[in-house]
């Protein structure tokens, strides 16, 4: 009996919706939907022509953003356009290798976010208020910082 139960618990923690959050690795028109609900996009309108952002919307805290995917329905990036978001409300596309470097910074705001499958690259402020950009591996190392 204890040899069935422990596998199967494995491969449950295996299947964990952890991976869920890793849109960057995801393909497929359903992954606009995911991440459009992911994010708390509220009053999301989708762009259907090839000019301009995909989806547009605000998030919880108001800033309206705009969102593209890549043709094959990858996400790619989420720009505020004319103003700043806090980085807290992206965190749920983030992948949680990054979110939890000590550099993320998750307080301060962002202009522009943008995710390929082997960088990640952040221009905002952090919360001293300095203008920085950021370029991460995916997996959880920080590339490069450059402040403005």
């Amino acid at each position: 009996m204890k040899r069935l139960i422990l596998p199967a618990l494995a491969g449950l923690c295996l299947a964990s919706p952890g991976a869920a959050q890793e849109f960057h690795l995801q393909r497929g028109p359903e992954v606009r939907d995911a991440v459009i609900s992911a994010l708390g996009i509220t009053d999301a309108r989708l762009h259907p022509d090839d000019e301009g952002p995909d989806v547009s919307g605000h998030l919880p805290g108001g800033t309206l953003v705009e969102l593209d995917f890549h043709r094959d329905g990858e996400f790619e990036e989420i720009e505020a356009p004319g103003s700043l978001a806090p980085v807290a409300e992206i965190a749920a596309v983030v992948p949680q290798a990054v979110r939890v470097l000590p550099q993320w910074p998750a307080d301060g705001s962002f202009k522009k976010f943008e995710i390929e499958r082997d960088k990640i690259e952040l221009e905002g402020r952090d919360a001293a208020g300095r203008w920085f950009k950021a370029e991460f591996d995916p997996r959880g190392l920080l590339l490069e910082w450059k402040y403005d």
